[in-house]
């Protein structure tokens, strides 16, 4: 999981802020400084530009997020991944957009052996992009990966302490991954 955090410190001229990516990695957790800016109002601009790098040795979003839970600076977050998106001609943005609603709340159904996804939940004619945008800012996008996040995770650190043995990995990914069903079933259930 990765996150962008500010950080505010202040100047003898005024309020300072510097703009951090955090990626929480079960192997390899990583705290980089993108930037710093003189003027709090210049935060949207710093965030657009970093979220639309598209060069790999200083692109924090890899091949494109899957979720994102946006709590501030929304335009220019939205701005600085059109951006990036934009770049990238050989993403196929709708395909992807129609696999993250299809498996909103089991997103470990797009990795696994599936049926095609039927359909889409979006006009014929929308953008690409608009569509990829609408989905990885999916409330149900967000809650399934979420809730299913720590499967992955705990698979990992099960590869890791186990000294690479694929099964123990196995076995804590679906353990965790059994635990969210559930959650995710009492959850459901208890709305009906």
């Amino acid at each position: 999981m990765n996150s962008l955090e500010v950080a505010l410190h202040g100047t003898p001229s005024g309020l300072a802020a510097t703009l951090f990516h955090v990626m929480r990695h079960p192997h390899l957790p990583k705290i980089t400084r993108l930037g710093t800016v003189n003027d709090v109002d210049q935060i949207p601009p710093l965030i657009k530009t970093v979220l639309g790098q598209r060069n790999p040795e200083s692109s924090i979003l890899g091949s494109g997020p899957e979720w994102m839970d946006i709590w501030t600076h929304e335009d220019a977050i939205l701005a600085g991944l059109r951006t990036f998106a934009e770049a990238d001609h050989d993403t196929d943005w709708r395909t992807k957009a129609d696999e993250l609603i299809a498996y909103a709340l089991m997103p470990w159904g797009r990795v696994s052996p599936r049926e095609a996804s039927n359909g889409t939940v979006f006009d014929d004619d929308a953008d690409p992009i608009d569509c990829w945008l609408a989905a990885i800012t999916d409330d149900a996008v967000i809650v399934g990966q979420k809730l299913f996040m720590r499967s992955a995770w705990e698979g990992a650190l099960a590869y890791r302490k186990s000294q690479w043995d694929d099964n123990a990995a196995q076995r804590a990914a679906d353990s965790a991954r059994n635990g969210a069903h559930e959650r995710l079933d009492a959850e459901l259930a208890s709305r009906h």
